[in-house]
């Protein structure tokens, strides 16, 4: 019986509304999420071989607002031609970026510039801003501009602090050298009171497209486990010539490896260099499973949308994940050195129905989840109830003929995946 921790995390993670005043604090904290996609990450990791380039793109409009000063339009990219920072005040002149649907399965960008009072962080270049008992902290660049966030919301801060955070002296633990400051504070958000207090905030440098000493992030960890948190879970986002993250953890650890690459099925196969010993080494432990879930889809499009495997398998993941998967951009993201026909097919079966041109209706799926028992696993949430059936569909007999009271493929289940694939 294989009952496993397969996660997905959702582009919604990424997709949060920056208010005006207070916003809900964004904690990445030190576990393995589930959801129904996730952000692209595929820029960060530099690799030996050949390269598979995402683009995600979004509808899009800007409307100005007029706010305290005259709205500005340009990109969170683009300085200003005069300093955003006025040291003789210590007022910064912020763009505030809000999004709203417009009604089209869009979004409106809405741009709002503000001119806010500063303080001084001790021992810090940076500034925070505070309103209304929410505390930001801001970053600026060597001529006062505010640096800000690259995820697709442009923010000028990333996470809430609800006391002025203070600057911590110590360093996180890396096989790299890794320059990092670290920020925290502990003070009970008023509208979340079920929400942790500590909040710690890091920021350090974002190296080469990413990558330190030709080498990407592939794990980290905090001091509250041993075992290793998925490099997506840091969900660190670029400000300039910098990383942000949040945990709600003291981070510990964070491990930065070199990543090779070879294409094999025209799938790209990235793979740590110290974990197998050549690319036959990597053939030798995912082609015999890999292979049959390929044979198991053949006459079908099942496995179309599968792009990049990240092959993580060199330590002991939090949380007992060993796969998760990038469905909209085809990754599969796997943490165990030979991965089992399982998590292939199942993985591609997230890749699949988690693609742009899906013909998966969700709400139809949710109802034959709560009306057809698949697995244990499959009750977790409809997009694994989904990936579960897939693979029962195409690759699992055995588990269906030697484990019947645990896996069930119901004949409703059946003819909608029939409906897809014959």
């Amino acid at each position: 019986m294989r009952l496993l921790y397969i996660y997905i995390m959702t582009n919604s993670t990424k997709n949060i509304l920056r208010v005006l005043s207070i916003v809900s604090i964004f904690l990445i904290v030190s576990t393995c999420s589930s959801g129904d996609d996730m952000a692209d990450y595929s820029s960060q990791y530099e690799v030996t071989g050949p390269q598979t380039s995402t683009t995600n793109t979004t509808s899009t409009t800007t409307t100005n607002t007029t706010s305290t000063t005259t709205p500005t339009t340009e990109p969170a990219s683009t300085n200003v031609s005069t300093s955003d920072f006025n040291s003789e005040t210590n007022m910064v002149l912020l763009r505030i970026y809000m999004y709203e649907s417009d009604g089209g399965g869009g979004e409106n960008e809405i741009i709002i510039t503000e001119e806010v009072p500063v303080f001084d962080i001790e021992g810090s270049t940076h500034k925070f801003y505070t309103n209304m008992g929410a505390t930001q902290l801001i970053q600026l660049d060597e001529d006062g501009n505010v640096i800000y966030g690259e995820d697709e919301r442009d923010s000028y801060f990333q996470t809430t602090h609800f006391e002025v955070p203070v600057k911590l002296d110590f360093q996180v633990t890396s096989n790299v050298e890794v320059n990092m400051e670290v920020y925290y504070s502990n003070a009970q958000d008023p509208d979340n009171p079920d929400k942790p207090t500590e909040v710690y905030e890091y920021i350090w440098d974002f190296g080469d497209n990413g990558n330190i000493d030709g080498k990407s992030i592939v794990a980290w960890r905090t001091t509250e486990y041993e075992q290793y948190t998925t490099p997506f879970a840091l969900f660190p986002v670029k400000f300039g010539g910098k990383y942000r993250s949040t945990s709600t953890f003291p981070m510990s650890e964070i491990v930065y490896k070199q990543l090779l690459s070879m294409e094999y099925e025209n799938v790209e196969f990235r793979y740590e260099s110290d974990l197998y010993t050549s690319e036959q080494d990597v053939l030798d432990n995912i082609k015999v499973n890999f292979d049959q879930s390929l044979s198991d889809m053949a006459g079908t499009n099942g496995p179309n949308n599968l792009s990049v495997v990240n092959l993580f398998g060199g330590r002991e993941y939090f949380c007992g994940a060993e796969a998760f998967c990038v469905g909209n951009d085809g990754f599969i993201n796997i943490f165990v050195k030979t991965p089992d026909l399982y998590i292939f097919s199942h993985e591609i079966g997230h890749t699949w129905s988690l693609r742009e041109d899906s013909p998966v209706n969700w709400t139809e799926w949710e109802d034959m989840q709560v009306n057809n028992f698949v697995s244990d696993y499959g009750l977790t949430n409809v997009y694994e109830y989904f990936a579960d059936a897939f693979f029962l569909y195409f690759s699992g007999q055995l588990e269906l003929e030697d484990f019947p009271d645990i896996y069930k493929l119901p004949d409703s289940v059946k003819e909608k995946l029939d409906s897809y694939f014959q």
